[in-house]
């Protein structure tokens, strides 16, 4: 009996696979199944409103101030006109940061800033494919840190006053 368990087990053994052939047309259905599984993830949320130009560079300076808890600087966006009808310009920017004042060629520019969204309307469609540049005055009072840290291995993020301190 012993000898046929054995027997047995060698040729089970023999003929069951642990692992598949490699295959690479099997391998491409995977590698498409992941891409397409995580385009959307790769692809920034914007706005439909965003798509009339392209950001080429910003320019960013700061100044902050840690006595007075405040924070201010400002942000020049260089931008590309994309689309014939460019007339103004929308900006992902949070509430957090109060907008002072938004500059356009030396003169300044009127601005509606709610949800986390800053809209510039220019006095006339600008031209495309023409690089402008637009300056925002931001400045941010009651400053507030944010840390990051690991509690029993999840992460958790705590905010704290500076006045708290």
């Amino acid at each position: 009996m012993k000898k046929f368990l054995i027997y047995f087990f060698l040729f089970i053994s023999t003929t069951l696979v642990a692992q598949q052939k490699y295959s690479h047309e099997s391998f491409l259905e995977i590698v498409k199944g992941e891409e397409s599984a995580h385009a959307g993830k790769m692809t920034p949320n914007s706005l439909s409103a965003t798509q009339g130009y392209d950001v080429k560079h910003y320019n960013c300076y700061w100044n902050v101030n840690p006595a007075n808890n405040y924070i201010s600087g400002y942000v020049t966006t260089t931008f590309v006109p994309v689309e014939t009808t460019f007339d103004s310009l929308i900006l992902d920017l949070t509430d957090a940061l109060t907008v002072d004042s938004v500059i356009y060629h030396n003169l300044s520019l009127s601005f509606t800033h709610s949800s986390d969204i800053i809209t510039i309307p220019f006095t006339s469609s600008l031209q495309i494919n023409i690089p402008d540049s637009v300056t925002v005055l931001l400045s941010w009072h009651s400053c507030i840190i944010r840390i990051w840290f690991l509690y029993s291995g999840y992460p958790q993020w705590h905010s704290r006053d500076l006045d708290s301190f």
